[in-house]
């Protein structure tokens, strides 16, 4: 691989930077994983992979109606996988 190979990824959340606590953690190369989502946790997230022959934006709504985690994980720069499971109470 080759530094022109790279690929930064950016993620969003209703358009601000997704911050990083104790349920959200980045994880692999780009992927998001949201544990223990909540409400607070919907919205609509945006992943943006940029290399240095170009740029790919993806974005989906979450809406959290139990208890779950989430894997975002950018699969591509044009595809986004989404992975859960329900969380024990």
């Amino acid at each position: 691989m080759t530094q022109n190979d790279l690929v930064e990824y950016e993620w969003e959340k209703d358009g601000h930077d997704v911050t990083l606590d104790d349920n959200k953690k980045l994880v692999g190369l780009g992927n998001l994983l949201i544990e223990n989502a909540r409400g607070s946790d919907d919205g609509k997230c945006k992943v943006q992979g940029d290399k240095r022959r170009g740029s790919s934006t993806v974005t989906i709504s979450l809406s959290v109606t139990g208890k779950y985690t989430f894997y975002l994980c950018s699969r591509s720069m044009r595809r986004l996988q989404i992975f859960w499971r329900t969380t024990n109470p």
